[in-house]
Order: C-alpha cells, then sequence, then structure tokens
C-alpha cells in the first residue's frame, strides 16, 4: 500500500479540478474510473496508475509536467523515456 500524500497534494488536485470547472465524478468519466477513485487520488490515499496519468492531466486541464510536480513523481511516457524533475 501506498504512504498518504500531504494535504498539499490533495489540496492542488482538487483546486486544479475545480479550476477546470470539473466535478468529480466529470474527471472520473473522462479517466474511465469511479468517482470514489478520483476521490482518492486527490485525497492523496493513491496516486493514479501510469496508464490513467494523460487522461488524469487532461481531464485537470494541466500538463504531465505540471501532474508530475503535483504528484511529485516521475511519469514513465510509454516509449521508453521518463521524465524526471529537474
Amino acid at each position: 500500500a501506498r504512504a498518504r500524500r500531504p494535504a498539499g497534494h490533495r489540496a492542488l488536485t482538487a483546486l486544479r479540478r475545480r479550476s477546470a470547472g470539473k466535478t468529480i465524478e466529470t474527471v472520473a468519466r473522462e479517466c474511465c474510473v469511479s468517482h470514489q477513485t478520483v476521490r482518492n487520488w486527490e485525497m492523496g490515499i493513491c496516486t493514479p496508475l501510469t496508464t490513467r496519468l494523460t487522461s488524469y492531466a487532461r481531464a485537470l486541464g494541466i500538463s504531465l509536467e505540471v501532474l508530475e510536480e503535483i504528484l511529485d513523481q516521475p511519469i514513465d511516457r510509454g516509449d521508453g523515456q521518463t521524465s524526471h524533475r529537474a
């Protein structure tokens, strides 16, 4: 099990979602997950699987790089390359 992320993580992802004018349910549909999964992402209980990162970033209206900063994890771009924080 993954450790819970700090409160800042929750605040940033929820803020981005609200700034995009979307509900948890809308983001869940766009990411093909349940609303509880999105709620867990926002609460820092778990983080999105690599296969969901692109759709999650798109749903939040942000780039993968910004999502990487929010989640504080490298993103495997699917082409064998991994983006790391500088």
